[in-house]
């Protein structure tokens, strides 16, 4: 049994993740507060959560793409983790946006968008910007972010 599924949701393209934690970050941008969705300054400050997550759990390897708003998708490659109460909580402890875990908790999975926005001229899906940690991945994550990069590259002339 596959640990994803490709569904559609408003034209757009999801990944339903069973098992291979992703947790979102979008940045407060001049002009807004401080809410739920919004829990980081930039990429600088989620790359530095993410270091010292790898510090203190040195099994842990995490794939890190950058998203058009200036967040962060990062992936949690070296383990199984559903959308369990613990796995949201190490989530939230994250800074990760809590609108995104708590569907998560709601649906029973991780969604990734793997398609552009229909509404935003130029949108791209993402960008990869590294893997942080020292950790094992897993291979059927592995294959799972083949799968994710494929279509993410589809739509790579937008960035």
């Amino acid at each position: 049994m596959s640990n994803f599924i490709i569904a559609d949701d408003n034209n757009l393209k999801i990944m339903r993740l069973k098992d291979l934690m992703m947790v979102d970050w979008d940045p407060i941008l001049p002009g807004q507060s401080w809410d739920e969705g919004h829990t980081v300054n930039d990429i600088q400050e989620v790359l530095m959560i993410l270091e010292l997550d790898v510090y203190k759990y040195k099994s842990h390897l995490w794939r890190v793409y950058e998203t058009p708003s200036g967040g962060v998708h990062a992936f949690l490659v070296s383990h199984k983790l559903p959308p369990t109460k613990a796995a949201c909580q190490f989530a939230y402890s994250l800074k990760g946006d809590k609108r995104y875990i708590d569907i998560a908790w709601e649906r029973q999975c991780w969604d990734v968008r793997i398609s552009p926005k229909l509404f935003r001229p130029h949108d791209f899906v993402a960008k990869y910007i590294k893997d942080i940690g020292t950790g094992q991945y897993l291979i059927e994550h592995r294959t799972t972010m083949l799968m994710h990069d494929t279509y993410i590259s589809k739509y790579a002339k937008y960035y």
